[in-house]
């Protein structure tokens, strides 16, 4: 199986998200339910604007736009001996 950046990106938001659930399900009396999760940070943006309501429900978990551009911002820059 060939896993492209976006695929590995995606893969590693879900196990994280999953990660983040498993934790708030056994602390269940200190964080709310339900676990909002998205991939676009966009709506994640939308929602603290205009929603505050929800803020206690959204994981916690990056997007993978933005798994991705940390993994390239440190590990390729790294590489290239950029900060």
């Amino acid at each position: 199986m060939i896993l492209t950046a976006c695929s590995f990106s995606r893969e590693f938001s879900l196990l994280e998200s999953m990660v983040e659930f498993v934790a708030r399900y056994r602390r269940e009396r200190e964080e709310p339910f339900p676990l909002i999760a998205s991939a676009c940070p966009g709506w994640v943006c939308y929602a603290e604007k205009t929603h505050s309501e929800v803020l206690p429900h959204i994981s916690t978990v990056k997007s993978p736009q933005q798994i991705m551009g940390t993994v390239v911002k440190y590990y390729f820059g790294e590489k290239i001996k950029k900060r």
